[in-house]
């Protein structure tokens, strides 16, 4: 049984769970009292089920459908996660020690990392942050604190699904919560991690400064 605001919650979820278990399956039942229950396979093993608050005649705007997609997949990762499965899923591709969690971020439901909010992305396109996030010299994330500091605004990266941009990847830049545009950027380690780095602030900076204006930015 199928629902237009649970499926594809269900299907934005099994996308990035596949990254992991390519045989996973996420889907929404409706138990005997009418609860609809989240129930997570592998492979046609069950991982189990979990109740959710969202109910039948629910009209839920933009931001509910987001919160409750946090919710939910909350609930899969504290309650139908395997329980011998213990390392750090899905890896921060910065810090690489810990997990990306899960929260509303910029209207969305997110992966992010809580050690710095630059790293994120929509639930449903984890493969494009792993992908850009990885490619990147350490250090990257420090472009947007540094920005952040001498703009005197919030400013955050965020990688955009691949396709926007045939010459690489796309990074929107967002200020004060706003999403104020975006540029392609291919890394070549080749460049050297310094090079990189320059030329991605450069990039940012440029995004920025059309933003704020003549005398608002360094």
């Amino acid at each position: 049984m199928g629902h237009p605001t649970l499926d594809p919650l269900a299907a934005r979820l099994e996308t990035d769970l596949r990254r992991r278990f390519p045989d996973v399956r996420v889907g929404f039942e409706l138990d005997d009292d009418g609860t609809w229950m989240v129930v997570v396979t592998d492979g046609g093993a069950p991982w189990g089920s979990a109740s959710t608050w969202f109910e039948s005649d629910d009209v839920l705007d933009d931001a509910g459908t987001e919160g409750l997609m946090v919710d939910v997949a909350t609930t899969v990762f504290d309650n139908l996660w395997p329980d011998d499965l213990h390392d750090p899923w899905p890896r921060c591709p910065v810090h690489g020690d810990h997990s990306l969690s899960i929260a509303v971020h910029l209207g969305r439901a997110s992966w992010v990392c809580l050690h710095g909010r630059s790293v994120s992305a929509r639930v449903g396109d984890l493969a494009d942050l792993l992908e850009l996030r990885g490619g990147l010299p350490d250090g990257w994330e420090s472009v947007a604190a540094r920005l952040a500091r001498d703009f005197g605004h919030d400013v955050v990266l965020t990688a955009v699904p691949p396709g926007f941009d045939p010459a690489g990847d796309l990074i929107a830049v967002h200020v004060d919560g706003a999403a104020v545009g975006s540029f392609g950027f291919t890394y070549r380690p080749s460049d050297g991690p310094a090079a990189v780095l320059r030329d991605l602030r450069q990039r940012i900076e440029e995004v920025v400064a059309e933003e704020l204006g003549p005398g608002r930015h360094p």
